[in-house]
């Protein structure tokens, strides 16, 4: 493979609190630390400060492009000056290739590399047999995928929930893991926590899991739950807490910068989706040494965790079984010892440097392949763009 410094844009809706934000964000990073020339853009909310630390060294461009309107017509116009306006950085920066993340975000990256003679390579975060966006888009992901130089999904199970027509531009790369700066040590309090994490959001499944919980402190009542996260469900999660009468055991912290000191100091980390892409938290928290326990669920956590050697996979949305896992972890201090030993070989697996080697590999691939085309000299900023 060549190690040939590219320009890169990386595109993105917006740089918040999330999976595909994080990746994203480690991806320039480790580039730009590399030397190369790396421009980040989120297409719209210019007022927000991104989430995760960039490098000094990688150019932010913050856009405010909407796709919402109150009528068709309106929408049009929007989103041909959201065209427009892209496609005039893009040819201001001329990049070897354009990465982009998201479903949406990628349909309109796609059409504006293609108007400005630039490879795209578009990422799907999820798995599209259970997750839908509005029937329009979806239709517009159908016709443009097509142009996609490459179409990179974390998983297998992914790749095959794809339109047929575009499987062939799949590639597998799966997510990157930073090795932490802490690891879990074992707790010689008497209390037990175990922590969640994630959107609060249904797709996350708490619900399920304060459920489970509420099964399990019957059992164990020192145990604790931590659900770590922000989202439209807090209300109604704190609600089930009441309801089930375990509200002075559920703890809804709010976000966390720093994953991994958290997770240092929980008993085990239990992952409730219903569905996922492939989860960073699972990986993090098995990078720190924690013991875990994950729904079988479409996708991703089969491909991380292997049952009984390195965590616990059980039936996806089982209560029951997953108030099982986690008394079983309770009881069981050896078998959380071992599992969390075996977990922490992500940081291998999972290695940003050999994640970031496959995607050097497909762009140097499709750079390879790119047609010159030639740019005006001088295009001018559009106003609407902040640096």
């Amino acid at each position: 493979m060549s190690s040939d410094p590219l320009s890169l844009t990386l595109v993105i809706g917006r740089l918040q609190p999330g999976g595909a934000e994080r990746v994203l964000s480690t991806m320039a990073n480790y580039w730009a630390a590399k030397g190369w020339p790396i421009t980040m853009i989120s297409l719209t909310h210019p007022e927000e400060d991104p989430y995760y630390r960039l490098h000094p060294a990688v150019t932010l461009r913050r856009l405010d492009l909407s796709w919402t309107s109150m009528n068709v017509a309106q929408r049009f116009v929007h989103n041909y000056r959201g065209v427009m306006t892209l496609r005039g950085v893009f040819r201001e920066l001329r990049p070897d290739a354009v990465i982009s993340f998201i479903d949406m975000t990628n349909v309109f990256t796609i059409v504006v590399s293609k108007l400005a003679g630039i490879p795209a390579i578009v990422s799907e975060r999820v798995d599209l047999a259970h997750y839908s966006i509005p029937w329009g888009w979806s239709l517009l992901r159908r016709l443009t995928y097509p142009f996609a130089r490459r179409i990179v999904v974390q998983c297998e199970a992914i790749r095959y929930s794809l339109p047929f027509h575009v499987r062939g531009r799949a590639v597998v790369i799966p997510n990157p893991v930073q090795v932490p700066s802490i690891t879990h040590i074992e707790s010689q309090s008497d209390s037990i926590i175990i922590l969640g994490m994630g959107r609060l959001a249904p797709q996350k499944g708490f619900d399920l899991l304060i459920r489970a919980f509420a099964q399990v402190v019957t059992n164990a009542p020192s145990a604790q739950l931590q659900i770590w996260g922000q989202g439209p469900m807090l209300a109604e999660l704190q609600a089930l807490c009441a309801q089930l009468g375990v509200s002075g055991k559920v703890r809804f912290p709010g976000l966390t910068a720093e994953p991994a000191s958290v997770m240092a100091q929980a008993d085990m980390f239990v992952l409730s989706s219903r569905f996922e892409g492939f989860p960073n938290v699972l990986l993090e928290a098995m990078a720190v040494g924690l013991p875990v326990i994950a729904f079988d669920c479409p996708s991703g956590p089969r491909d991380i965790v292997t049952n009984e050697r390195d965590g616990l996979l059980i039936t996806p949305q089982d209560v029951n079984s997953l108030a099982a896992a986690m008394l079983r972890l309770i009881g069981d201090r050896a078998l959380s010892r071992r599992l969390g030993k075996a977990a922490a070989d992500v940081r291998l697996r999972f290695s940003v440097e050999t994640v970031m080697s496959r995607w050097e590999k497909e762009l140097h691939a499709v750079v390879r392949k790119r047609p010159r085309t030639s740019f005006p000299e001088a295009i001018p900023k559009d106003p609407i763009s902040i640096q």
